[in-house]
């Protein structure tokens, strides 16, 4: 989707974001990535990291738990 949008266009920037990446990426997903960046003629990459609030992000997890209905996490 990113790259049919991309292509053809003239942006410059491009902000790829997601909770997800928290977890570290397997080889499949950085190929993925790479060749990504290949396919939008990408030549530098600037990697920015935010890191939310611990008790923020407890919340939101509790909340998106309650949602599904699945257990609520253990704090301690």
């Amino acid at each position: 989707m990113v790259l049919e949008q991309a292509q053809g266009s003239d942006i410059s920037d491009i902000i790829i974001s997601s909770e997800s990446f928290q977890k570290p990426l397997n080889e499949q997903s950085v190929e993925r990535l790479k060749q990504l960046m290949q396919d939008l003629n990408c030549t530098t990459m600037t990697t920015v990291i935010y890191v939310r609030d611990p008790t923020a992000w407890f919340l939101s997890l509790t909340q998106q738990r309650l949602k599904k209905g699945c257990p609520i996490p253990q704090a301690f």
